[in-house]
């Protein structure tokens, strides 16, 4: 009869382990029983951290198709109301000449700088100084400032933000934090901390805790108490795999939303720059022939509005949150009922009560005091009204449902996420 190799192996390791004093077949016979409940000891293990997996997964998914849909819609408003901006400068000042025209075309004193003042205010009129404003703030303009930003936030375009930060939670990206976390989990990746305990745990793996067992060099007893510590330190492992691989989606990101943050600062910069130097050189040859400026209303450029995220996912509010005197003040009753709070108000009393299981929660407007489960807890700010909806201070959310609350100053961002 013609020998396999595993049939091989198996049969030197059994000499091997013989002639080393260790009595092969000398334990109670092979309980197919117990092998069975090895076998879905390590099942339910593989499917605890598989839907553990596949939840992480999606809320990370979540995250990341939210913040990519609110940067979208942040740089398609910056796209409107720069085309909107260049617009108005255009006729403001093809009006303007119009004017001067009427009034020093005949002079050929101004020709000169009639002209300069036509091509300089021209969109189209190349190297002129509305046409570096047009550049500038053009997101289809190669090295032009809102170029950078629409690269920034592309999931396509490498190396940017939004591409590293996709890339580092997609499961099918190698190298990415989210496909070493899947692989860690996948039993049938080698060499991973789930495939060892599969081995482990299969009669049929020759070497295997389970294989000694069935061929008789481990008793039952013994083989339960290694398969056992084998599958508690493999948990451990399994569980500090996926604790370390969220830790680092976490930086992720952050990184990825503070790095956006300032390219979109220091392109807003760039562009509000081109326009004021734009508009001042066509006002400096307007004085030349006016001896007056002209009036140009300001541009406001403010894409910094507080974003709140609750486990992972972008919400939108009625009424945005808002910076008073350096406190973050975010709609308590929009965010407590997300949570699950029943919220109710007073107009007689100006009082907001809420409700949580067990918990009870009271304030008034004006107090920079509420009351939680009868104990009195300080606010930061005092609680206000602002177009029919409550604030208060970002930090009472976590005072009074427990709730983890961080603050991302530089991404002008809240995250919520509800404990377990």
């Amino acid at each position: 009869m013609k020998m396999t190799r595993r049939t091989w192996l198996a049969f030197m390791l059994s000499v091997c382990l013989l002639a080393a004093g260790v009595p092969g077949q000398a334990h109670a016979a092979y309980d197919p029983q117990f092998a069975e409940r090895i076998e879905e000891k390590y099942n339910n293990l593989q499917n605890k951290y598989l839907e553990l997996y596949e939840k992480d997964l999606g809320s990370i998914e979540k995250a990341y198709e939210s913040y990519l849909k609110e940067q979208k819609a942040e740089q398609e408003r910056l796209t409107r109301l720069l085309e909107e901006d260049l617009a108005y400068l255009t006729k403001l000042f093809e009006e303007d000449y119009d004017r001067l025209d009427r009034a020093y075309g005949s002079s050929n004193e101004y020709d000169s700088l009639l002209r300069s003042y036509r091509n300089d205010m021209n969109p189209n009129f190349l190297s002129g100084a509305m046409w570096a404003y047009a550049t500038e703030s053009n997101e289809n303009y190669s090295t032009g400032a809102h170029w950078k930003l629409h690269n920034e936030i592309n999931p396509n375009y490498s190396p940017s933000a939004m591409w590293k930060y996709g890339n580092e939670i997609n499961p099918n990206y190698t190298t990415g934090t989210m496909w070493s976390y899947k692989n860690e989990m996948n039993e049938n990746y080698s060499p991973s901390t789930m495939m060892e305990l599969k081995n482990e745990s299969n009669v049929n793996y020759v070497t295997s805790t389970m294989w000694y067992y069935k061929e008789g060099f481990l008793s039952q007893s013994e083989a339960e108490k290694k398969i056992n510590e084998i599958l508690s330190e493999g948990e451990e492992k399994l569980a500090e795999s996926r604790s370390n691989a969220l830790s680092k989606l976490e930086v992720v990101r952050k990184t990825a939303m503070e790095s956006i943050s300032g390219t979109k600062k220091s392109v807003l910069a760039a562009i509000l720059d081109k326009r004021e130097k734009a508009v001042k050189e066509l006002n400096t040859i307007r004085t030349k022939i006016t001896g007056e400026r002209l009036q140009v209303k300001p541009l406001v450029l403010n894409l910094d509005s507080i974003k709140v995220y609750i486990d992972g996912e972008l919400q939108q509010f009625a009424q945005p949150p808002m910076l008073v005197s350096g406190s973050t003040m975010v709609p308590m009753r929009a965010i407590f009922e997300r949570l699950g709070a029943e919220v109710t108000y007073t107009a007689a009393s100006k009082t907001v009560k809420a409700s949580k299981g067990a918990t009870s929660i009271s304030l008034k407007l004006g107090s920079k005091q509420a009351v939680v489960n009868g104990q009195t807890v300080k606010l930061g700010a005092a609680a206000r009204s602002v177009n029919g909806h409550t604030l208060v201070p970002l930090r009472f959310i976590s005072e009074a449902l427990g709730a983890v609350v961080e603050w991302d100053k530089n991404a002008m961002t809240v995250t919520i996420t509800t404990k377990p």
